[in-house]
């Protein structure tokens, strides 16, 4: 597993995000301005030339407010866990502000 997660995650520019919203806060329209403003506080403090993300395979909700702020799904991963294993999409953009859609 190790190895197949490094191809995954390798790239020069490339700055992983991890985002998380309150579970209260969630399903009242918040989702796509608080991605922008992570995104904005990471463009200015790390000057990336790429975002890159992953996210449980099964939250919709999640990959659909990802994909209106501009990330597009590039793979997906794998990860064994106790009860199992547990897809995650890969999804990214440019870091580019225009880029968000």
């Amino acid at each position: 597993g190790g190895e197949r997660h490094r191809a995954a995650y390798g790239g020069a520019g490339v700055l992983d995000v991890g985002l998380g919203m309150r579970p209260d806060l969630t399903g009242r329209g918040l989702g796509l301005a608080f991605v922008r403003a992570g995104l904005d506080f990471a463009r200015a403090r790390f000057a990336p030339r790429r975002f890159r993300l992953s996210v449980a395979a099964f939250n919709r909700r999640a990959i659909a407010v990802y994909e209106r702020a501009g990330f597009r799904r590039e793979g997906a991963i794998v990860v064994d866990g106790p009860d199992g294993g547990r897809e995650f999409a890969i999804m990214s953009r440019d870091a580019a502000p225009d880029a968000a859609g």
